[in-house]
């Protein structure tokens, strides 16, 4: 959990930080007014069970050097503290310079070019993490759907059958294959937005293994859910009514997910959250978007091709036909590339909602 901490001598809130980083934070007590990320009241630190604990600890340890409330972001960020205060607490500036680069909150955003290398740095530096997350949603859709097929006795992704069947009203093997492709769309749909929690959190130095992003998913999924019910659902109205309406809605509410995710915000306020940012900087977002839309599409059909070349050279080397024990772990090849490339764009999203929303201060 992360807190805002008042600070009085800037008269103002500071944060959000971690708990661990508050410790560090000069003239930090039981009375000091703290608010958890999300919440709109502010509280003593005492009367909060997860700060009560570190108070506990604070107490008895031996004392250490503080740091005033401006540079905590610096220490947490992992950036190097300001001058002053590192030369007055010259045990902490070993640890400061020490600390590994990480992507951090800019205090202007980043140019095209840098959000796709940072993005492309913040994918690689826990890749097996990521790779878990991403290809894992990708494999269960596939499997969900592939089941769903066999079991309807519909082809997987023939829009022909599909159609033939939906003509000759045989709804419960249509049923089946969608409920159980709707199934795989949902857990692919859990999988990545655990991926951007873990993507979050390693951007902020923080633990971002799979079970922990999954359980924080799990925590966030219904007011997700919600959130692109309430999305989808404006769109769809949009359309309907003059078209026009529904592609502004679609554009205004691009980062609603990100809002939910990386701000805690719920329902009404996730979507205004977007809008308010996408109001703001509606040519960047879009550009930026486009550009990398375009760049992931040409990676995953240069990935996909490559591996259709493996596949029937490893395929035309076995006398036909194939065993199915070879050729069904080979389809699930196909997904390796969009499941990879979404951890780079997923990455590049994170980066962006984080550098714009860093100049919209949240109101509560």
């Amino acid at each position: 959990m992360q807190y805002y901490l008042y600070d009085p001598d800037q008269k103002k809130p500071a944060g959000p930080f971690e708990a661990e980083v508050l410790k560090f934070a000069a003239g930090f007590g039981p009375d000091s007014r703290v608010c958890p990320l999300g919440q709109k009241n502010w509280v003593p630190a005492k009367s909060v069970p997860e700060l009560a604990g570190l108070l506990a600890a604070l107490a008895a340890a031996p004392p250490s050097a503080a740091v005033p409330a401006a540079d905590l972001a610096a220490r947490q960020a992992g950036l190097a503290l300001s001058p002053k205060t590192a030369s007055a607490t010259p045990e902490l500036a070993p640890e400061v310079e020490r600390a590994p680069a990480r992507v951090t909150d800019a205090s202007a955003p980043r140019a095209l070019g840098a959000l796709m290398s940072d993005a492309l740095k913040l994918s690689l530096s826990a890749l097996g993490v990521f790779s878990s997350l991403a290809v894992g949603g990708a494999v269960a859709r596939q499997l969900l759907a592939q089941i769903g097929a066999a079991m309807s006795g519909l082809p997987l992704g023939s829009h022909a059958a599909i159609s033939q069947a939906f003509k000759s009203a045989q709804y419960e093997r249509l049923s089946v294959y969608g409920a159980l492709l709707s199934l795989g769309n949902l857990a692919s749909f859990f999988a990545s937005s655990a991926l951007v929690l873990a993507l979050a959190a390693k951007a902020q130095g923080r633990t971002c293994g799979v079970w922990d992003s999954l359980r924080r998913m799990l925590r966030a999924f219904l007011p997700l859910l919600w959130v692109e019910i309430l999305t989808v659902g404006s769109i769809l109205l949009g359309l309907i009514a003059f078209v026009v309406p529904g592609v502004v809605l679609m554009i205004r509410y691009l980062l609603a997910r990100y809002a939910v995710l990386l701000d805690d915000r719920r329902g009404g306020q996730a979507l205004g959250r977007s809008k308010e940012i996408m109001i703001a900087h509606m040519g960047k977002v879009v550009g930026n978007f486009l550009v990398m839309a375009l760049a992931a599409v040409a990676l995953v059909f240069s990935g996909r091709f490559v591996l259709a070349v493996i596949v029937e050279s490893l395929l035309g080397a076995i006398p036909a036909p194939p065993p199915s024990w070879l050729v069904t772990p080979l389809s699930f090849l196909i997904v390796l590339p969009e499941a990879l490339t979404r951890i780079w764009t997923m990455a590049f999203m994170v980066l962006l909602y984080r550098d714009l929303a860093a100049l919209h201060p949240l109101k509560d």
